[in-house]
């Protein structure tokens, strides 16, 4: 390390002191002031934020916020409880704010010094990594989740900031749902920040080797995981990624939760993932979707003809075998697309056309 990298880092370090002991000043300041707010800790009744330190968060620049936080609670005779027990109309927390602008050094002040606002919600259960994620802002991200680890929650005392023993954890962030049941992953999936999502998902494997669920293949509320997401997006290295995860930790077709990423590939018509999905992990062809369909069953309703002709290729003996309601799988789904495509299909599937009328004939006599 050059004299110049030591000087800059005793002055970062002689700084951060310096912002340190004005919150612990503001700490010890606001004795006399917390006995007259009275409990103003209930999420139902948060207290509308103050509009300058609301406006020194949108600005970002920290010594700026810090100032503005000393006034407030001077002038205001407002602990820093209450302060920071604040919300907007939409119940966002000032570590909601600074995250949706990306100002990294300002997520990290807030963070640290108050780091139960990490898994705090607003009105649509985001929380500051949601909101982070959603934008896209790469550092911001990686400041809360490195903030995550080993950060005891934080609550202001008369006195001091008083670190209790509960502690957040990546894992925790990094699986917190919305309203919509989306994670910080779905939410940059969503909102296709490529790099932000490798980033994610790499975080997304460290912890999932201490017993964590994989948030990879959650799904929310409409069935979709960030692995059927990835599907959908199309993004192969991500898609081999998450796949590899799933092998790493053994889990089967039948682990398989929410949406299935094969029909996903078949209805986005991508023969490259669709190859990669079945040719890691063959089992997955036997994943139905909502409807109970096969991934044939998809591809031939869909008129995906490349599709029908690889899954025939690959998987002919599943495919004969596998039947739905006492009709051949193949001759349900197919039966509803127009004549010239059930051509093509039966020069596919020799015999197919007597396989259809026996099966229609022994559904009907069934259904009589």
């Amino acid at each position: 390390m050059g004299r110049l990298d030591l000087k800059l880092r005793v002055e970062s370090e002689q700084h951060w002191r310096a912002r340190h002991n004005i919150l612990e000043k503001l700490g010890r300041s606001s004795n006399s002031s917390s006995s007259r707010e009275g409990n103003t800790s209930a999420s139902a009744n948060k207290k509308p934020m103050d509009l300058a330190l609301y406006k020194a968060t949108v600005h970002g620049e920290v010594d700026h916020f810090i100032e503005t936080l000393e006034q407030v609670s001077t002038e205001r005779e407002l602990s820093l409880t209450t302060i920071f027990d604040q919300a907007t109309l939409l119940q966002n927390s000032y570590l909601h704010v600074a995250a949706s602008f990306g100002h990294e050094s300002l997520v990290g002040f807030i963070a640290k010094h108050f780091p139960s606002l990490l898994t705090s919600k607003n009105m649509k259960g985001d929380t500051p990594l949601h909101v982070a994620a959603r934008a896209g802002h790469y550092n911001t991200v990686a400041t809360l989740i490195r903030f995550g680890v080993d950060s005891p929650s934080c609550t202001t005392s008369a006195s001091n900031v008083v670190r209790d023993k509960t502690d957040v954890y990546p894992d925790i962030l990094l699986s917190s749902r919305n309203n919509g049941g989306n994670t910080p992953l779905h939410e940059a999936m969503l909102n296709s920040h490529g790099d932000l999502i490798y980033y994610l998902v790499q975080m997304d494997e460290k912890v999932s080797f201490f017993g964590n669920d994989v948030v990879s293949f959650c799904e929310n509320k409409e069935g979709k995981s960030p692995f059927y997401l990835a599907v959908e997006w199309g993004e192969k290295e991500i898609v081999e990624r998450i796949l590899q995860l799933f092998i790493k930790k053994g889990y089967s077709y039948e682990d398989m939760k929410g949406k299935s990423p094969v029909h996903a590939a078949i209805r986005m018509r991508n023969k490259v993932i669709l190859d990669l999905l079945l040719g890691k992990v063959p089992t997955l062809i036997q994943l139905r979707n909502e409807d109970g369909e096969t991934p044939l069953h998809c591809a031939a309703f869909i008129g995906y003809y490349e599709g029908v002709q690889y899954l025939l290729d690959k998987f002919s003996e599943f495919c004969l075998l596998e039947r739905d309601d006492k009709l051949l799988a193949y001759p349900h789904s197919i039966r509803k697309k127009p004549c010239g495509y059930c051509s093509e299909a039966a020069s596919i599937l020799p015999g197919w056309g007597r396989i259809a009328d026996e099966r229609r004939r022994e559904y009907s006599s069934y259904c009589s």
